[in-house]
């Protein structure tokens, strides 16, 4: 193939809008990966190719080779060294994604050879030498300004920068700049004027001009650095190399064995990653007055990468913004003490602003070129322009692409974006030829990576640090004051705290205190009075800022809550004054959540909070802490701002007609209320008063949420059923249910709670467990009767009412309640018509399941059979129904609900004797009931798959439940039914055509049939070998069946699938347990293989 048809191939594989054409390229040259005799020629392609594309076909292909085929150990030394020179000679030209890709193949090829070669080892040396001689690069740019400003006299950008700063030197270089104020590109220039001058030849002649030196002159040398190594863009590639090492080090490859990778990690870990975390904080003090900043950027990834290494093997979860104490080793010690250390990430911070939103409108409009640019006559914008044609030569940019690809380059890799000057000469430049200002994906891609927060990013990881490396309390309290002070100084200048990531990551940044420090060492911190006030005052802003902070309120609260819970164990006579700030914040919480609901949610929040259950437990699972440290005033703060709104939902009950919007607030108000108290009820703290006291206190507040229930579904409320501010109220009651059950009707809080019920039966009357149990279930029945709709709220109501009837002893006081009688014996879609909505047809399941408990806590078959009368009264019809109607769609949800219903019955029966009941009642009268529905409506798997599911839970053999009689033939009888219905559903589903959704109309059926089988083999209830002895097919037809399913279904999809494919190994393990030695396992293990 030659060289141009490749390219041309590689252009449609990433770029064509074809998938024919995409899929034709990729089958082409795919052989380029799967072959090793094809590495020379990816080579080939590297040093010959002209389209990125072509070089990513290479560099992607060899990453494959490397990874999945074991090379020779001089090819991977060979591949290794190539890498490295091309990078030093072509990196500064390629692309982005093909410099990444490059640099993640040498990384993969220096991982996999690790141990192979000390050759490998020396990747850091290497990547080091791209680091080199950057500050002369550097000093060569700042020179030829300086350098320009002294020819160019009437240039614009020169006049500009004299009209603000004024000449010096002769009109050489401006006067000295010393100003604090300000962020100026010559400011930082014209630092370098003391260095520059003493290199200066000046040839005086008649005065009028002065000649620069020439090409051989010490300024050439110095300024004007010919090394490979002495560009920018080397420096970024070396930056590049070890940010990828350490990520390539830190991360398990497919293509390497765990263990292997494991030992790879710690071995870098010892040998390399804490000289490499020396480099980028060298880099970090080299690069901090540098303009450049995405080399500033790479250097604190570097940082957080190395901080953020997997230390002691634990496998974080990268997903998730929680980690536990960062495992430095010991080695690290000194820098870590090093004050300097700590410092430079906060001067960091400091220095750079905060980015642009991430969120504007990237559009480009009348694209220029230079050459347009270069014929205009406009002499002003020429100068200007032709500056830029100097930054573009310096920095190898190609004439005539499109000013706004330029303009992109020029800031990615020159320009501050936050040089107003600079924005604001370019935007001239944009109008001047009706362009806007634009930018453009290359730009975007810079803003997403922004080094804004990396800084704090890695603060965060040394906030986490491991107590005992340090050497001493004395170093560790240093430390920890370094961090208070820092932390103190961001609170009082504010800086970047405006921007949300910023923000977002100075909270987890607070939040680590509560992790690392305990309140005993932050009180004997010198400043803590200051800093406490400043945090306190900072979570209270924050609280205000409902809108903006919701997500990060999190960390502060769960630093308060720490703070707060230490107080007990602190000693010393210092002040915490925990005592001046914590009721504040309290109170301003509660505001905050009253205010959000006042103004309502803004349009870019596409969740409302009391929806958001996460979100919800984030914020109130610390809140209870703070409440409970001065329980008394919080409780009585809850109580007065509650009562007035109590009042009026309780005068609008009886109201006629009433505003909606009017009622949703006062129920959004409600519900974060109710919320709040399940939480403190749900927390018990003993720290501001005695337990007795505590329950007084938690009497007054859940005798609000008590009388609250008694008006919710009265008078006008009673018809609001459908609106979501209702619903969200009674999630929010079910919420507050649950919490107060666990600690004050549970089974341990059954004789431990005297003070609660004493104050209760003062307020309410309720003196016992009894009718507090029967306000619940009222509420509950309440709610199945009422909600028709919402799937939420009958889901949250029968999760209540489970929780209760599978408790032994509030199990056994239901019993007693007339209302659980009636809901027992009258499990009917005419008294709950939840039953009858398709959309809360898998609440079946949880409401027969709660059910089956209630009936299997007494010993009687009579109230079993009475009980069961309603789905009697549903099997009898559906047999009933003639083939001819059985494809009805009233027989097709009768049929869903039914066997919804019976898989929750079985569910309950958890031993010998409830089991036997529920198959005395099923065996055999009904169960041809189930091989007609799985013949009638095998293509509907709506209706099969709770038909199987019910199966495979009948045929479950937990709790040793199905333990038959050895007299008994139940368990060979069982067997026998499983296999008449699995064969009817895979002789049939196996003939049917595929469609489009393939998991769902097949695979699904498929694999619960496995599992039915499974559990009917590892149950020990059926003696297999009487099949065989009585010449009985029922065990030979369903294996059959059930390899032809196997075998249905691709590999691929088996590997894709990842229930099928566990089954698949479960099913082959049970299936090879139980038929050892046996020739049906020889014939089934040695077809699937083959077909394998």
């Amino acid at each position: 193939m030659e060289l141009a048809q490749l390219e041309a191939l590689c252009e449609r594989l990433y770029n064509s809008q074809d998938s024919v054409e995409r899929a034709h390229a990729e089958n082409t040259l795919k052989c380029f990966s799967m072959n090793t005799d094809y590495i020379s020629q990816c080579q080939y392609i590297l040093d010959h190719a002209l389209t990125p594309y072509a070089l990513m076909l290479a560099s992607s292909s060899l990453l494959k080779q490397v990874t999945e085929h074991s090379l020779a150990l001089q090819l991977r030394l060979d591949i290794r060294n190539y890498l490295i020179n091309y990078l030093a000679t072509r990196g500064p030209e390629l692309q982005p994604f093909v410099t990444a890709s490059l640099i993640q193949l040498l990384c993969r090829v220096t991982k996999f050879g690790w141990y192979d070669d000390d050759r490998f080892r020396d990747v850091v040396k290497e990547s080091t030498n791209f680091l080199s001689q950057v500050r002369h690069f550097n000093e060569a740019l700042l020179g030829k300004w300086l350098w320009r400003f002294g020819m160019e006299r009437a240039a614009l950008w020169r006049q500009v920068t004299v009209v603000k700063y004024g000449c010096g030197w002769g009109s050489w270089c401006t006067r000295p700049t010393n100003g604090p104020y300000g962020v100026g590109l010559w400011k930082n220039i014209s630092w370098g004027w003391p260095s520059f001058s003493r290199h200066i030849l000046y040839d005086i002649g008649d005065g009028s001009r002065v000649k620069f030196c020439g090409a051989s002159s010490t300024l050439a040398r110095l300024f004007w650095p010919s090394s490979k190594w002495a560009t920018s863009d080397h420096y970024a590639i070396g930056l590049k190399i070890l940010n990828q090492l350490v990520s390539e080090m830190n991360q398990p490859n497919p293509g390497l064995p765990s263990t292997h990778h494991r030992r790879v990690a710690c071995a870098f870990r010892d040998q390399s990653l804490y000289q490499i975390f020396q480099i980028s904080l060298t880099s970090l003090r080299q690069l901090k007055s540098d303009v450049v900043s995405r080399l500033q950027e790479l250097a604190l990834s570097l940082s957080l990468k190395c901080l953020s290494f997997d230390f002691v093997g634990t496998s974080i979860d990268e997903s998730s913004e929680e980690f536990g104490t960062v495992q430095i080793p010991s080695s690290w010690r000194p820098v870590l003490e090093d004050s300097e250390t700590l410092q430079i990430f906060f001067d960091y911070y400091t220095i750079t602003k905060a980015p642009l939103s991430k969120e504007c409108l990237w559009r480009e409009c009348n694209s220029l070129t230079f050459k347009d640019v270069e014929s205009s006559d406009d002499q002003l914008l020429a100068s200007f322009v032709g500056t830029l044609f100097d930054w573009s030569w310096v920095w190898g940019l190609i004439l005539g692409e499109s000013v706004p690809m330029f303009i992109d380059s020029l800031l990615s890799y020159c320009l501050p974006l936050h040089c107003d000057a600079a924005r604001e000469l370019l935007s001239m430049v944009f109008s001047l030829y009706e362009a806007q200002w634009v930018m453009s994906y290359g730009v975007v891609e810079l803003l997403a990576s922004w080094p804004v927060d990396l800084a704090l990013e890695c603060l965060v990881r040394l906030a986490s640090v491991r107590r005992s490396l340090f050497t001493n309390d004395a170093a560790r309290s240093k430390f920890l004051a370094h961090l208070m002070t820092g932390t103190k100084e961001i609170l009082q200048t504010g800086q970047g705290l405006a921007d949300h990531d910023n923000y977002h990551e100075y909270c987890r940044l607070l939040g680590r205190f509560r992790v690392n420090y305990q309140l005993s060492e932050l009180v004997n911190v010198e400043g803590y009075s200051d800093w406490i006030r400043l945090v306190a005052e900072f979570t209270l802003k924050s609280l205000q800022s409902w809108q903006w902070a919701s997500s990060s309120v999190y960390y502060l609260l769960g630093l308060w809550s720490r703070l707060v819970a230490s107080v007990p164990y602190l000693k010393g006579d210092a002040p915490s004054l925990l005592d001046e700030f914590v009721p504040k914040i309290t109170e301003g919480f509660i505001t905050s959540r009253f205010n959000s609901v006042q103004a309502g949610l803004p349009d870019d929040l596409t969740e409302n909070p009391l929806d958001n259950v996460e979100l919800l437990q984030d914020q109130l699972d610390c809140f209870p802490y703070l409440c409970r440290f001065q329980y008394e005033s919080s409780s009585l703060y809850i109580i007065n701002i509650m009562e007035p709104i109590l009042q009026a939902y309780t005068e609008r009950a009886r109201l006629q007609i009433a505003d909606n919007s009017d009622l949703a607030i006062i129920e959004a108000k409600l519900a974060w209320i109710v919320h709040i108290v399940a939480a403190i009820v749900k927390t018990k703290l003993s720290t501001g008063c005695s337990v007795e006291s505590q329950e007084v206190f938690d009497a007054e507040l859940s005798a609000r949420v008590l009388q609250l229930i008694n008006v919710t579904d009265s008078g006008l409320h009673g018809q609001r059923y459908s609106e979501v501010s209702k619903q969200r109220l009674d999630r929010a009651i079910l919420t507050f249910f649950q919490h107060f059950r666990k600690s004050y009707v549970g089974d341990q809080a059954m004789h431990s709670s005297k003070q609660l019920y004493a104050r209760l039966s003062e307020l309410l009357g309720l003196h016992d467990h009894l009718l507090l149990l029967n306000v619940i279930v009222s509420k509950i029945a309440t709610n199945l009767k009422c909600y028709t709709e919402s799937e939420e709220v009958i889901d949250h109501t029968l999760s209540l009412f489970l929780d209760l009837a599978s408790g032994y002893m509030t199990g056994k006081l239901l019993l007693k309640l007339d209302t659980v009688k009636f809901i027992v014996a009258n499990h009917t879609r005419e008294h709950f018509p939840f039953l009858e909505e398709y959309r809360c047809s898998r609440s079946r399941t949880t409401f027969y399941y709660t059910i089956g408990w209630l009936i299997f806590m007494e010993d009687s078959p009579v109230k079993f059979k009475s009980s069961m009368d309603p789905l009697l009264q549903v099997l009898i019809s559906l047999e009933s129904t003639p083939d001819s109607l059985f494809r009805t769609d009233v027989v097709k949800y009768a049929l869903i609900g039914l066997m919804r219903d019976l898989r929750g019955i079985a569910m309950a029966t958890n031993s010998r004797r409830t089991y036997g009941l529920l198959f005395d009642w099923l065996y055999p009268a009904h169960m041809p009931l189930l091989l007609k529905g799985i013949s009638h409506w095998t293509d509907t798997p709506e209706v099969t798959t709770p038909l199987l599911k019910f199966m495979a839970e009948f045929v479950l053999n937990k709790a040793q439940r199905l333990t038959f009689d050895s007299s008994s033939p139940n368990g060979i009888l069982l067997f026998r039914e499983v296999s008449k219905l699995v064969v009817a559903y895979g002789s049939r589903i196996l003939s049917l055509p595929n469609v489009a959704d393939l998991y769902a109309f097949k695979y699904k059926g498929i694999w619960i049939s496995l599992t039915i089988i499974s559990r009917a083999l590892a149950g020990n209830y059926v003696n297999f070998g009487v099949f065989e002895l009585y010449g009985d097919r029922a065990l030979s037809d369903a294996l059959d069946v059930a390899l032809k399913m196997t075998l249905s279904i691709p590999l691929a999809d088996i590997l894709a699938f990842r229930k099928s494919k566990l089954l698949l190994d479960i099913y082959i393990v049970v299936f090879s347990k139980n038929f050892q030695g046996h020739s049906l396992v020889f014939n089934y293990i040695a077809s699937l293989n083959c077909a394998m």
